[in-house]
């Protein structure tokens, strides 16, 4: 598992140049969300990724409270403190929950969740580049008409749209 989770990573991190952290947050996250539908969706889920040995543990987060209202989100003093001695009220406590497999569904749903940061990231990048550049003129490629709009390339693998609005065009008397 791990050489097939970290070469993956490494290909998605030198195709789209995203950075690997933001990669396994992504990675994590969208464990979490399939975690959800494996354990439960009323659990607090957090997942880590051990990049040394390529395994996934999943946690639930349980909040330490005198009496227990909400068995999926609290745990007693008592039961806390016989995990962890130090263990005192308000605070946070990670429960280790068993292996399970995820099944169909719950990959899709760690597929999408992952797909979705990705985006979010390359825009996230794209945005940052061009931020600074505003009013800036662009020498750009015309790829392609979409309706009214022109999409343009604009290098490095980025396209832009131009509506109308912001075009000048030749008026020809007719």
């Amino acid at each position: 598992m791990s050489s097939i989770v970290l070469e993956a990573l490494e290909a998605l991190e030198r195709s789209k140049r995203i950075d690997k952290k933001v990669l396994l947050e992504a990675l994590e996250a969208a464990m979490a969300s399939a975690g959800r539908k494996a354990y439960g969706a009323n659990l607090n889920i957090v997942v880590e990724f051990n990049e040394t040995n390529g395994e996934f543990k999943a946690f639930s987060v349980k909040k330490v409270v005198e009496t227990v209202t909400d068995d999926d989100l609290e745990i007693s003093v008592e039961d806390a403190q016989k995990r962890d001695s130090n263990a005192q009220v308000d605070q946070e406590i990670r429960l280790l929950l068993p292996k399970v497999d995820f099944g169909r569904i719950a990959a899709q749903t760690a597929k999408q969740v992952v797909l979705q940061r990705v985006r979010e990231a390359e825009r996230e990048k794209v945005f940052e580049e061009y931020k600074n550049r505003l009013n800036d003129v662009l020498t750009a490629e015309v790829l392609r008409m979409d309706g009214r709009s022109v999409i343009l390339d604009i290098g490095g693998g980025t396209e832009a749209v131009l509506p109308p609005k912001e075009r000048s065009e030749e008026r020809r008397a007719g």
